[in-house]
């Protein structure tokens, strides 16, 4: 039994070093001060762990100053090594939360933007036109033109004609002809656009990576115990980090 429980501690202590290390690592700007924090962090994880040991046998031995003073270290390399851990733990999946939380805002913007966009397509009514019916709506205006200027000798006085005011009507209703189809086209236009965008936004979120939350734990803990998501999960965390040191 004491070889088992020897050998669990040799393992635990590996585990709680390698993690301290690997915290302090990746908590540097370089590589180079990553390598000494993690030597360093690694080193009073290992303290944590010997001087426990020490100030004990310290004790039973009778030299009470040196166990206490070792002691007091061994306490202090461990409240270090817990918030080593707690920061290597609540760190380890800071990608994946951050790529959950990227899954969640895009999803949230683009539906967002599928409302807005189908809001502005329903509200749009229009005659779908194309070119060749604002092209034949100019050749229509030029023909008007031309007609109203025969028949009404192009602004004198003494050439207008008995029918220059119909001409210059049927000239006018033209020019609104052609405003309408040029407006019409442009409305057709953007409505095309508007139905590709949606298309690609519907097929966006129908093929697209689905989270319903960002941090399936906080979310769990906060139904279960009913305070914020971000604290019960640091909690949680600590909690972790407590009980394996």
């Amino acid at each position: 039994m004491r070889a088992l429980f020897g050998c669990l501690a040799v393992l635990l202590g590996a585990v709680s070093i390698s993690l301290a290390a690997r915290y302090g690592y990746k908590g540097a700007d370089t590589a180079v001060d990553g390598v000494i924090s993690a030597v360093v962090f690694g080193a009073i994880a290992l303290c944590a762990i010997l001087f426990d040991a020490a100030a004990v046998r310290l004790w039973f031995i009778q030299h009470r100053i040196s166990s206490v003073a070792i002691g007091l270290i061994a306490a202090a390399a461990l409240i270090v090594t817990f918030t080593n851990s707690l920061g290597a733990i609540a760190a380890r999946g800071d990608s994946t939360l951050a790529e959950r939380n990227r899954v969640v805002d895009i999803r949230k913007d683009d539906r967002a933007e599928l409302s807005r966009l189908t809001g502005e397509r329903a509200a749009m009514v229009f005659i779908p036109t194309t070119e060749e019916v604002v092209r034949s709506s100019r050749e229509v205006v030029s023909a008007a033109e031309r007609t109203r200027k025969v028949e009404c000798g192009d602004g004198d006085p003494k050439q207008r004609g008995n029918n220059c005011r119909a001409r210059e009507t049927a000239e006018a209703t033209a020019r609104a002809a052609l405003t309408t189809a040029i407006a019409n086209l442009a409305a057709t236009d953007r409505a095309a656009k508007l139905d590709a965008d949606i298309h690609i936004l519907r097929k966006r979120l129908a093929g697209g990576d689905t989270v319903a939350n960002p941090n399936p734990l906080g979310a769990a803990l906060e139904l279960m115990l009913g305070a914020g998501a971000a604290a019960l999960t640091a909690w949680q965390q600590a909690i972790v980090a407590a009980v394996f040191e």
